[in-house]
């Protein structure tokens, strides 16, 4: 039987966050599920998936805050946040199943520490895995750039790039250039 009721094809982006690296609401151990849906959204809105074909993910890995652990209204693991090979085996057998069960889906990694990003990202490039921790920025500018190529009907390859000169108040004089005496 398929997962959720979903076959290979019908997923686009699986969206997971790891609420103990996620700040504020990661200490507290409780923002891995906001932090997933909010990615998800995105998605939906500015990149026009359809959100039935994004499924946010929250990985629970435990928290060190007893406290949470002690309270009765508390959702996650009521356990010592995993970390080291028990994490990493954790991480391999989350992205071995999700990628067996929607082949065509991009695993966005979110909240992350940059550190488990990196292995991530490096360990299964053989993957579609995108960290946003480490790669988000680079895809802002280049949809900025797309963007501005759609915008102004411009080719990328025909596009000038400028350097901002840096102006201030206060304009200093030129100096004379150095003269060579003679003697």
């Amino acid at each position: 039987m398929p997962p959720l009721g979903l076959g290979a094809g019908d997923v686009d982006v699986i969206v997971c966050s790891d609420p103990g690296q996620i700040p504020v609401t990661g200490v507290r151990g409780d923002g891995g599920p906001r932090t997933a849906t909010g990615q998800a959204a995105v998605y939906t809105a500015a990149a026009g998936i359809h959100p039935g074909r994004v499924i946010p993910v929250w990985l629970d890995t435990g928290t060190d805050n007893e406290a949470l652990r002690s309270d009765p209204f508390y959702l996650g693991s009521r356990h010592a946040r995993c970390r080291g090979p028990g994490y990493d085996a954790f991480i391999d057998r989350y992205i071995q199943t999700v990628s067996a069960l929607f082949p065509g889906a991009l695993l966005h990694f979110g909240g992350f520490s940059p550190g488990d990003a990196r292995k991530i990202v490096h360990a299964y490039g053989g993957y579609r895995v995108f960290s946003d921790e480490l790669q988000g920025t680079g895809t802002a500018v280049l949809a900025a750039v797309y963007a501005a190529t759609r915008v102004t009907g411009i080719p990328l390859k025909h596009q000038e790039t400028g350097r901002l000169r840096r102006w201030s108040r206060r304009r200093r004089p030129r100096r004379p250039a150095a003269r060579r005496h003679d003697r």
